[in-house]
């Protein structure tokens, strides 16, 4: 039988969806608390942005970066990045107060640029044998 179609892997998968469920209602309870605690709607959209914009960044990248995933300096560069990323949110927003969805959308698209640029030089532009 199919490793895709064992039972274990599919409990795997149920356990993950339900994990993602239970993310997303936290995510949603915290917008919603902060709207009734009366925070200004451009700071939670803010954060509502940047939420977004991180996982898409880092889940991008280490979904197509599999090859390296047993390796300690993927990690290593994906924690650095994501650390960077978290500060360099909270000086935006210190600085511009509101930021707006197209300058997330490019903050994301050069964050993805140098995410690959960093991993190729660390790696090599394609996996090799003795990179996975």
């Amino acid at each position: 039988m199919s490793k895709v179609f064992s039972r274990t892997a599919r409990r795997g998968r149920v356990r993950d969806f339900v994990a993602y469920i239970f993310i997303s209602l936290a995510a949603i309870m915290a917008v919603v608390l902060a709207a009734l605690r009366g925070v200004p709607a451009p700071r939670i959209m803010n954060w509502v942005w940047m939420v977004l914009s991180t996982a898409a960044v880092f889940g991008q990248f280490i979904l197509v970066s599999k090859h390296f995933w047993k390796r300690t300096p993927f990690w290593i560069l994906s924690g650095a990045s994501f650390t960077t990323h978290l500060l360099f949110c909270a000086w935006l927003f210190h600085l511009e107060g509101e930021v707006s969805g197209i300058q997330w959308l490019l903050l994301a698209i050069v964050e993805i640029i140098i995410l690959v640029i960093l991993r190729n030089l660390m790696f090599g532009s394609k996996p090799t044998r003795s990179n996975t």
